[in-house]
């Protein structure tokens, strides 16, 4: 144990990964690196080691016995709270609300920075689907995120319209808005339509089910050979045995590929069968848009709200003509396609860029670890000014000590 207290990231979830909470301890670390002791609690998979450094964090991950998923979650939250006994900890912050319940429940009184993301598989991989077997896991994490909303000391969220959300659902105190970082950068274009090919059009799978996968390879039949399908299972998502049969029996009409292969022109995004599905947000669609492609997604007041216009393409859900069409029209005009790259890399680098959101976050944990009460904290004020050159962020508070350098737990 060490007298410094320290700044802890935990989630049940793999880091480094590509999902939103693990892109978001990637800033977080960042941020904190060389101001603060960051530590880093995450699930162990494969071969990683259990403990280590990385990028000046101290990186702790914990193994977590297969079986039914309250008990996993259960036992990572012991894990949590077993950390918190073993050392000085002036903050924790998780987007997980089983993670935050037990934050609130131990004795230490340790601050709570709760990431109120959407209950989705977008944007908590482990987060089962509505109804099922799996219906009192969702009832139990629904539990314990009103909890988290109502006690953390403060909640941040990653976009202007899940604030007025977390507001609705019965937050009164501080709501911070901090957007996802993300580094735009052009990954390679695929030749193959350069050179007469068909167009790469990527689904990633965080939404999928049976008769998503039917609808999807309807489409890509009716499209035909121009347009080349390709599915992939993110890392850290796992496709249950109904969906693993129907994904085989259409890889006559799609194609599987691993989440890192380049050359995609066209992403997917969102449930595109009859069934309703989570509304694609901007979490999903960073990754495309910081390296130029255009985003087709599945139509919703929540989408509208959050994906920018001129890059994203929208369709009703299950309305594979309009799918097929918006498909061909971005096809034939390679103007179209550039245009609305381009549109999406100067968004990320305007609202997105790793930078501002480091500058956001070493402040949010400069106040909330110096700051032992509630004291101080306003309410969320939507429209307030943005500080510095952190676009689009809104402030619930004014620091405690203005003078005071940023980075100091004090």
């Amino acid at each position: 144990m060490t007298d410094s207290p320290a700044l802890l990231l935990a989630g049940f979830d793999v880091w480094p990964g590509p999902s939103p909470w693990s892109r978001r301890v990637s800033e977080s670390v960042r941020a904190g690196r060389g101001r603060h002791r960051v530590i880093t609690l995450s699930l162990r998979e494969d071969d990683l080691p259990y403990s280590g450094g990385f990028e000046g964090a101290r990186v702790l991950r914990v193994p977590v016995a297969a079986g039914a998923l309250l008990d996993r979650l259960e036992a990572f939250a012991r894990a949590v709270q077993r950390q918190l006994d073993a050392d000085v900890h002036a903050l924790v912050h998780t987007a997980d609300p089983v993670v935050g319940a037990a934050v609130l429940a131990h004795p230490g009184r340790i601050p709570l920075l709760y990431e109120a993301g959407r209950l989705s598989p977008a944007e908590l991989p482990w987060f089962p689907r509505s109804g099922g077997s799996e219906a009192a896991v969702e009832a139990t994490v629904r539990q314990c995120e009103r909890s988290c909303l109502r006690r953390a000391r403060a909640v941040v969220v990653a976009t202007r319209s899940r604030a007025q959300e977390v507001r609705a659902l019965g937050r009164r105190l501080a709501v911070h808005h901090v957007p996802l970082g993300i580094e735009p950068s052009m990954a390679p274009r695929s030749r193959n339509l350069w050179a007469g090919g068909p167009l790469r059009i990527r689904h990633l799978g965080w939404q999928l089910s049976p008769p998503g996968v039917t609808a999807l390879a309807r489409a890509a039949r009716r499209l035909g050979p121009a347009f080349r399908l390709e599915l992939v299972q993110p890392t850290g998502i796992h496709w249950g045995r109904d969906i693993r049969r129907e994904v085989a029996t259409a890889q006559a009409a799609m194609h599987l590929h691993p989440p890192d292969d380049g050359g995609v022109d066209v992403e997917l995004l969102g449930a595109f069968g009859p069934e309703p599905g989570c509304p694609v947000t901007v979490a999903e669609a960073l990754p495309a848009l910081a390296e130029g492609r255009p985003v087709v997604a599945v139509d919703s007041d929540v989408a509208r709200a959050e994906l920018p216009a001129g890059c994203t393409f929208f369709c009703p859900p299950g309305d594979g003509e309009a799918l097929a069409a918006a498909l061909r029209a971005l096809r034939a005009d390679a103007a179209l396609r550039a245009g609305a790259g381009a549109q999406g890399l100067a968004y990320v680098e305007r609202e997105h860029h790793p930078a501002q959101v480091r500058g956001l976050l070493r402040d949010l944990y400069r106040h909330l670890g110096t700051s032992r009460s509630s004291e101080g904290l306003a309410l969320f004020r939507p429209g307030t000014p943005s500080r510095g050159e952190a676009s689009g962020a809104e402030w619930a508070w004014e620091p405690t000590e203005p003078g005071a350098p940023s980075g100091s737990f004090g």
